[in-house]
């Protein structure tokens, strides 16, 4: 799941720590230079060997994978902001009824985590007011993995708007977009706008009503597109480096994808708009294939642009070498011209006839012709193909990702 545009800074993971999905982190390393998340400091997440590749500098080259800041100014006064926010309206016992822990186990099961989130995460100011208005609380059922007890639950809406919270000054502060997998589900319409003044009300305003989906935008049918057609998992991080460097290419693909995604009905996620994307993706292989095709049929177009002007100046310079003769040159220059030119165009068999039937004059005028006009075809060709919006998906099929379908 994406966002409406991309940015060249990269993308914010949400609201997780670890990566689950492999190839999804690979997709997006693709659509964004890189992916930050939000790592608590000193924290050392329990990452695959090819998570932590990607989390590594090479040489002069920053890590692919990166941790956002969590304590900048921004999200600092951002989680103030909250947090009386939440003291203010925690005097309402409703309120604290409707989000404290009661409410939040009631339809879990006994074994459920929860809403967990790591407490060095959070601002001191924001970790007080969740405490003193008992909107967090130890967790019934710590995860495996917490054991230094450095977790607190909460109700899951809570649970989101402090997230969100985080998530949208960190991503304001560096110009990032954000980003979540399968287990974000739909991103939250204040996440995808990044707008802090509308976090509060969307996950804890007094009516919550679902929003109406979001368009489908390039980013998301790029993800779409390379997680159905291609296995990134197969590369190696010297290979995701090189790709995440076209990104000319890759800009070029995304808004041609920005307009395929256009014509999706808005609508809920579901089989209906996987469908609508399985079909925007055939169009996108057509137009692929189709400027690739391009490019193979030089040959029509070569003998196909201006063939009758080809002809007639061919036949008028005929008549006139053959009136004038050979005027000029050497008789042996005559015959090594004649020879380098049948030699030269073997394929040819009008090149022979030409050269036997004595008017190697015009017979040299007109392959230089071909020849000039050959060069001026083929790199206009040439351009189109290299300047395809669709070129980056040959980038990727020459890495041996990419599967047709």
């Amino acid at each position: 799941m994406t966002t409406p545009r991309s940015k060249a800074a990269g993308a914010l993971y949400y609201p997780y720590i670890h990566i689950k999905d492999l190839n999804w982190l690979l997709s997006n390393l693709i659509i964004f230079p890189c992916i930050k998340r939000m790592v608590p400091m000193n924290f050392t997440p329990r990452d695959s060997n090819e998570v932590k590749a990607l989390s590594k500098w090479e040489g002069k080259q920053e890590a692919l994978l990166q941790p956002a800041d969590l304590s900048s100014p921004r999200s600092l006064q951002a989680q103030a902001n909250l947090a009386g926010k939440l003291r203010r309206d925690a005097q309402n016992h409703e309120f604290v009824l409707r989000y404290g822990e009661a409410a939040t186990r009631a339809p879990l099961d006994e074994e459920d985590y929860g809403f967990q989130i790591h407490v060095k995460k959070l601002s001191d100011e924001l970790k007080d007011a969740l405490a003193h208005t008992q909107l967090a609380w130890d967790p019934v059922n710590r995860e495996p993995y917490d054991r230094r007890s450095e977790y607190i639950e909460l109700h899951p809406r809570v649970g989101e708007a402090v997230m969100s919270t985080v998530a949208i000054a960190c991503a304001q502060d560096d110009g990032l977009d954000i980003v979540g997998d399968s287990r974000t589900g739909q991103l939250h319409r204040c996440l995808l706008e990044k707008r802090l003044d509308t976090v509060y009300e969307s996950w804890l305003g007094l009516e919550i009503n679902p929003e109406p989906p979001p368009d489908a935008s390039g980013e998301e049918l790029m993800e779409f597109f390379v997680g159905m057609t291609a296995n990134l998992s197969t590369l190696s991080v010297d290979a995701i480096r090189a790709l995440v460097a076209e990104r000319k290419a890759i800009d070029d693909l995304i808004k041609a994808l920005r307009d395929e995604a256009a014509d999706i009905p808005t609508m809920s996620a579901g089989k209906k708009r996987d469908d609508s994307f399985k079909q925007a993706v055939t169009t996108i292989m057509e137009k692929w294939e189709s400027d690739r095709n391009n490019l193979s049929n030089f040959w029509r177009a070569f003998f196909g642009r201006d063939t009758a002007k080809l002809a007639s100046g061919f036949a008028t310079t005929v008549a006139e070498k053959t009136l004038t003769g050979f005027a000029t040159g050497t008789l042996a220059g005559k015959a090594t011209l004649t020879a380098s030119i049948a030699g030269s165009a073997a394929n040819a068999g009008w090149v022979g006839a030409l050269a036997t039937g004595g008017v190697i004059g015009a017979g040299a005028g007109l392959i230089i012709g071909l020849v000039a006009h050959a060069g001026i075809t083929y790199d206009k060709q040439a351009r189109r193909a290299k300047n395809s919006p669709y070129r980056f998906l040959t980038t990727l099929e020459t890495a041996g990702v990419l599967c047709r379908f």
